[in-house]
């Protein structure tokens, strides 16, 4: 847990954007915001917007899109405001608040030496730095836009046989949502899903099994 926080954290330092995560201009959480800050955000009126009363009530004809939105759950508007508590990660339930703090930030910063000294043992210069970032193409790719073909990994995990098994559960997961979605599409509305799917429980209103059921 306290990699992957770790991990975040660096990550602008690791692209080579700016010097030190405290320098990234975008949102970023510190060391020092573990178990302390609080994240707040208001909806924006730009995007989100109250559904019309009888939206799509001119489809009544019985296109497969118009059967789709009278059985999608009704929409409500989000809340005005979010708050998020960055609070202790699980697993470091030994420790409190300062020591997590202190933790995650000794690990931080030798991350971030680590890079530096990577950076200048291969010659790969300065870092970009904070104002350039600003001028980057908020819409611009980094590479080429195809898709590469090498791996996409769906699962961290450092332990060989959990990871195994995690996999395995992913497949199963697959599997079980592949069944469900024909039965689904053959016209048996009341198919189960399995607990985490998501595109059919929003856009269909599927009926999921809770978590504690899914095999």
């Amino acid at each position: 847990m306290v990699d992957k926080i770790v991990y975040m954290t660096c990550n602008p330092v690791e692209a080579g954007l700016v010097e030190s995560p405290e320098a990234w201009p975008g949102l970023i959480t510190t060391p020092g915001d573990l178990c302390r800050r609080e994240l707040v955000a208001d909806r924006p009126s730009f995007f989100f917007r109250q559904p019309r009363d009888g939206a799509g009530d001119e489809d009544e004809g019985g296109s497969a899109a118009a059967r789709a939105r009278r059985r999608r759950p009704p929409r409500g508007l989000l809340p005005e405001r979010v708050r998020l508590r960055l609070v202790r990660p699980p697993g470091l339930d030994d420790l409190d608040d300062d020591a997590v703090r202190a933790l995650v930030a000794e690990r931080v910063s030798a991350k971030v030496a680590e890079i530096h000294a990577r950076r200048q043992a291969e010659g790969l210069g300065a870092f970009l730095g904070r104002e350039a970032v600003l001028l980057q193409d908020p819409e611009g790719v980094p590479g080429p836009s195809k898709p590469g073909f090498g791996l996409n990994p769906r699962v961290a995990c450092r332990d060989r046989w959990r990871r195994a098994e995690l996999l395995e559960d992913l497949v199963e997961f697959w599997r079980a949502h592949q069944e469900a979605a024909a039965r689904f599409r053959a016209g048996e509305r009341g198919v189960h899903f399995p607990a985490g799917t998501y595109g059919y429980r929003v856009l269909f209103g599927v009926r999921c099994r809770p978590a504690s059921l899914a095999a």
